[in-house]
């Protein structure tokens, strides 16, 4: 069917569906292999990052119950707040209003503007294998 032109079930079961106008969009799957090959290591570390970025969010919004003005929890409100705001730290009016800090790292006001995962590597607050060792400490803060 492909050497057709015509989309096969395989295909057609990973289109992106529009539930507005009731059709797929196809992606121009060439295109977007070539993307990926010719940028892998763009493309895998920003797709990491939006793992971890998804992963903070998720953690922050499923534990609301369990928010403390503990260092530990006020690194993980930041976190998520850069997260959710294109990556980058953004602080409003007279944040951060607790001390946000988290195994030696410390998130302050000169932060702003500055990348959570995405920048270079080697300049990134965080790198993404941070986010599974915060979220754990933070499980054990939650164990009876």
């Amino acid at each position: 069917m492909i050497a057709k032109g015509a989309v096969t079930l395989l295909i057609d079961d990973l289109a992106l569906k529009s539930k507005a106008t009731g059709h797929s969009i196809m992606l121009n799957s060439d295109e977007l292999a070539a993307i990926s090959v010719g940028f892998h290591s763009i493309v895998l570390r920003d797709f990491v990052s939006q793992i971890a970025s998804a992963a903070i969010i998720v953690a922050w919004d499923t534990t609301t119950e369990s928010h403390t003005n503990e260092p530990e929890w006020e690194f993980l409100f930041h976190c998520r707040n850069a997260a959710a705001h294109q990556g980058r730290f953004h602080f409003l009016n007279n944040q951060p209003r607790h001390p946000a800090s988290w195994r030696g790292l410390q998130i302050e006001r000169s932060l702003e503007g500055r990348d959570l995962f995405r920048a270079d590597p080697g300049n990134a607050f965080l790198g993404p294998g941070d986010v599974i060792l915060l979220l754990s400490d933070l499980e054990e803060k939650l164990k009876p």
